[in-house]
């Protein structure tokens, strides 16, 4: 397991971070023809495994539950369980010594974001997944096999986050207006010693503004 491990750390290196250049350069010395023959295994057995995931999924599963709840749940575990974590080192002060800000939240204050933070998220986020199953069909996405290549998936990732930050940034400044920040944006501050989960903690209308505007800047096909 720990050699498939690493074989499967440096396929992803050489598919991800050489160019073709450096590829063949890598493939004339002996240590790189081995990395990359040894590496060969790994790269169509995770291909296998992640191709066999997704068919049983798209088998048992319609594509507006993958699209509305199947999204909602993965952005839910990825959130959470990065998050919680850090809030078990500020109550234990194992990490004290390293923070800028001294202050530490009471348990009461923690218990209060992540309390509000599951009501928006299913009062405001997951409705609007499931009412915006549409859009995306409009917009071309597909469950289908083949699954997208590297390419195509690094270049999405690449212009759509270069997108959304430049949506992000013109936004905050928006919501950073007199009336604004008052009425609206002055809730996602409410923490002046933030701690991992305040990142999503903000009025529902900020929500909506801020984490959903940028899917409708610009309409393209995109897989599930």
């Amino acid at each position: 397991m720990f050699t498939l491990c690493i074989y499967t750390c440096l396929s992803i290196s050489l598919c991800f971070s050489l160019s073709h250049k450096d590829l063949n350069f890598l493939l004339k010395t002996h240590f790189g023809f081995s990395v990359f023959c040894l590496s060969l295994p790994s790269i169509t057995l995770m291909a296998s495994i992640i191709e066999s995931g997704w068919l049983y999924l798209i088998t048992h599963f319609s594509d507006f539950q993958l699209a509305s709840m199947g999204s909602f749940l993965l952005h839910e575990s990825v959130f959470f369980l990065s998050g919680l974590p850090f809030i078990y080192l500020e109550r234990a002060g194992l990490l004290s010594k390293y923070k800028i800000q001294t202050k530490n939240n009471t348990p009461t204050a923690q218990e209060k974001c992540i309390t509000r933070l599951l009501l928006y998220h299913f009062s405001v986020n997951l409705p609007l997944m499931i009412v915006s199953y549409p859009v995306f069909r409009c917009m071309g996405m597909r469950s289908s096999l083949p699954l997208p290549s590297w390419k195509v998936v690094l270049t999405q990732i690449i212009f759509y986050f270069i997108l959304e930050d430049f949506v992000f940034y013109w936004g905050h400044r928006v919501l950073h207006t007199k009336w604004l920040y008052k009425h609206v944006h002055s809730v996602h501050h409410e923490y002046a010693t933030p701690f991992g989960l305040t990142s999503e903690y903000a009025h529902p209308a900020e929500i909506l503004f801020l984490g959903f505007a940028t899917m409708l800047v610009l309409p393209s096909p995109a897989h599930i």
